[in-house]
């Protein structure tokens, strides 16, 4: 069922590029979803080298999809892309259900002895329509007249923070504080820095700076490359503690596997801050937080508009010369 929700992805970006383009792929991904009714998703995905090549082709033609450069094959993949994530989300809480019982010491998928909670998936849930609030926001910026227009959607996709205070909250920190310093609790605190860097840089930052400028940045492709780590990050860090609780994975292969996904998840994300955001506004961004930590509920509202009007008068100023 995975594979073919993700071969429906491919055909809804594909569709943009012509009918027949799109067929050639109907009869692969039909032969793949009728393997994965006969005997399994996770018998599809180990059941021998024939449909782990499937499962790998089926990965290949999701890469190409993500790579288009149509505006209305992007459009339509990333707004089908976002959908599944939240429904995947929502999904994986339900599923979850019996781990409503669940204490741990603190949130994560890193621990040995740690469990996802419900509450951690209902945290993902507002993370995830972020994600799709934002690439919407994005596609929308190229065809919005002046800059008046740019602002307004500038709000309306940073509205969504007046609703954080209904999901639960779990602090990175509270892995790391007060605790030995060990391996997975350095991860911890980087995956902390991490989250600083995407929300100060790469959410309201990048937000802010496309709405002053109006460039069409989903189809380029670095942002591409960006938007896809970004997403496999999302599934994957939970995904991969299904496979270590379901004995298909061990421990150590996990943590060594979430190295590897924080490395190549961030090379991507600082190449797109350094072409598209304003180091300023993301630094005032992040000044902001800290110092209205208990600003309410319009306090990353308020800290937008504030970065926003920096933003523009930093734009607005005149280059230095050297003398």
């Amino acid at each position: 069922l995975g594979w073919l929700l993700l071969g429906l992805t491919d055909l809804a970006a594909r569709h943009a590029c012509g009918a027949d383009l799109a067929a050639r792929h109907v009869s692969g991904l039909a032969g793949a979803a009728a393997d994965c009714t006969e005997d399994g998703a996770w018998a599809w995905l180990t059941g021998g080298a024939a449909k782990r090549e499937a499962a790998a082709a089926a990965a290949r033609l999701l890469c190409r999809a993500h790579l288009l450069t149509s505006t209305r094959a992007v459009l339509a993949y990333d707004l089908t892309l976002g959908s599944l994530g939240l429904w995947l989300t929502l999904s994986a809480a339900r599923g979850f259900a019996g781990h409503s019982r669940v204490v741990n010491d603190a949130s994560g998928a890193l621990d040995a002895h740690a469990t996802v909670t419900v509450s951690e998936m209902h945290e993902h849930l507002f993370y995830q329509g972020l994600n799709l609030c934002q690439i919407t926001f994005l596609h929308l910026m190229h065809g919005l007249p002046g800059l008046a227009a740019r602002l307004a959607a500038l709000g309306v996709v940073t509205a969504p923070w007046l609703l954080r205070s209904h999901f639960p909250v779990n602090r990175f920190s509270d892995n790391y504080r007060g605790k030995p310093v060990t391996l997975t609790r350095v991860m911890y605190r980087v995956k902390k820095y991490q989250y600083l860097l995407y929300k100060h840089c790469l959410l309201h930052g990048l937000n802010v700076c496309v709405a002053l400028s109006g460039v069409a940045l989903p189809t380029a492709p670095h942002f591409r490359l960006y938007w896809l780590s970004l997403n496999a990050a999302y599934v994957l860090e939970f995904f991969l503690q299904t496979l270590v609780k379901m004995r298909h994975m061990r421990q150590s292969t996990m943590l060594a596997l979430n190295q590897l996904l924080m490395l190549i998840t961030t090379a991507p994300a600082l190449r797109l801050i350094a072409s598209e955001v304003s180091l300023p506004a993301a630094a005032l961004s992040a000044a902001l937080n800290v110092a209205s930590s208990r600003g309410g509920r319009w306090k990353e509202l308020r800290n937008v508009a504030l970065t926003t009007g920096a933003a523009a008068l930093w734009r607005a100023m005149p280059p230095v010369r050297a003398v």
